[in-house]
């Protein structure tokens, strides 16, 4: 499990900024995820020190979810003798983007001439396949499962005949000798699910530990014919805070949380969207 980022609040003179010192703190494990094992405080101080502050350190849980610390000031007025903490957890992989120039300019699932796309322009399931593949090969060592990246993955897909006519990936060849040694196992499911259920599954999936990979709407307005288009795109989701999912994003740099239900406008002039989500894909090992 991976920590985020550290929370810090300080214990300061009532009406005023100035920290104060050697004021007792008592730190608790306030909220963890149903299930939940291994997570726990190393308290570091009990009182607080020059800058106010006393420190602990959360060691999160086996789910990636939320967890919550208090920090309780018994000699503070009331309204301000605690504070919670909310951290987020999330599965630990390798985090590619489609864009990085070691593939990006590769051709993408080129078995003719007639294809002339890019792992940059085309390889977000690429990409997100290549993260949850590693995520497998280090958290189940035991699996002998080969580490890959998108451009190694995209050349044992080819091989394989691991696209179909429209240049998707046929999930189910994540079993094959060359890509996971039959170790994992794509999971189907209907298309009819609701985001709803679709929530409850990916939930499901990050309570035994395993990543998921999301489709979610993209679409623009075509300024050449002034049409919508829309098409999908893949990321991986590696935990889960609040009603927002911890993705690792292929095409961006920047996303890190993502709600399902949302649909945000990312560009007014082109009408560029991204959201919500259409579909996911699961696997198991075997």
């Amino acid at each position: 499990m991976e920590l985020d980022n550290q929370n810090i609040s300080t214990v300061t003179i009532y009406g005023t900024t100035r920290p104060v010192q050697n004021i007792a703190v008592n730190f608790t494990i306030s909220t963890y995820p149903v299930g939940a094992t291994g997570q726990e405080l190393t308290i570091i101080s009990t009182r607080t020190n020059q800058k106010g502050e006393a420190i602990t350190q959360l060691r999160l849980g086996n789910i990636p979810a939320e967890y919550g610390v208090r920090a309780e000031c018994p000699s503070c007025v009331l309204e301000a003798n605690s504070v919670t903490f909310t951290c987020c957890g999330k599965l630990k992989t390798d985090d590619f983007k489609q864009f990085d120039e070691r593939w990006a300019y590769e051709l993408y699932n080129t078995t003719s001439t007639t294809y002339q796309k890019t792992i940059g322009q085309r390889g977000c399931a690429l990409t997100a396949l290549s993260n949850l593949i590693n995520y497998y090969s280090q958290t189940f060592p035991e699996l002998n499962i080969p580490l890959t990246n998108p451009k190694e993955l995209n050349d044992k897909l080819k091989g394989i005949k691991g696209f179909d006519e429209e240049h998707n990936i046929y999930w189910e060849k994540i079993n094959a000798y060359e890509i996971s040694k039959g170790h994992i196992l794509y999971i189907s499911i209907p298309n009819s699910y609701s985001i709803g259920e679709l929530n409850k599954l990916i939930d499901e999936e990050l309570q035994k530990g395993l990543p998921v990979i999301v489709e979610v709407y993209r679409s623009w307005i075509n300024p050449q014919t002034s049409k919508k288009e829309k098409w999908g795109h893949f990321m991986l989701v590696l935990g889960k805070c609040g009603d927002n999912y911890i993705v690792s994003d292929p095409g961006s740099k920047k996303r890190i949380l993502f709600n399902p239900n949302d649909s945000i406008i990312i560009d007014k002039n082109t009408q560029n969207t991204f959201g919500p989500m259409i579909s996911i894909r699961r696997f198991k090992r075997r």
